[in-house]
């Protein structure tokens, strides 16, 4: 908790106030000058690196999440978050544009294993692992019976 208040937190603020044209002084201005700034940027790399690869904790065991076509990487990272993924949504979405695969992002349906790290989840959904579901269709229903089984 004390990284988490500490890093984290200011860390997401630094995130959420990028629109993507004054990156750099902003990045610049967080991390300082000199020797304070390159420490800071290794710790950084370091805690990014960490959290990057532990694994992500869920209310269940297996957690299904659904993307709709057209869905921004903000969308994704609110939407796991909303499904019962214990992230902080702006991290997953900074972590989502810093891997420069954010615009990759397939729609879908997933389900998002409790342990998976951020790294997985973001290869999931760039490679389009969704969900299958199997239905069993039996001979002599009606289009009711059919309807209700999908």
């Amino acid at each position: 908790m004390l990284l988490d208040t500490l890093l984290l937190r200011p860390l997401a603020a630094l995130i959420e106030g990028m629109d993507g044209r004054d990156r750099l002084p902003q990045i610049e201005l967080a991390l300082g000058e000199g020797p304070q700034g390159l420490v800071t940027a290794l710790v950084l790399t370091g805690l990014g690196y960490r959290w990057v690869n532990q694994p992500l904790t869920a209310r269940e065991p297996v957690v299904d999440v659904l993307i709709a076509p057209g869905a921004s990487a903000r969308d994704v990272a609110d939407n796991i978050a909303l499904a019962g993924v214990d992230v902080n949504a702006t991290l997953l979405y900074g972590w989502f544009r810093f891997s420069g695969k954010s615009r990759q992002i397939k729609a879908g349906s997933y389900e998002i294993d409790a342990g998976t790290s951020p790294l997985r989840l973001l290869d999931k959904l760039v490679r389009g692992e969704e969900a299958l579901r199997s239905v069993t269709l039996v001979e002599g229903w009606t289009f009711r019976q059919v309807r209700d089984a999908l």
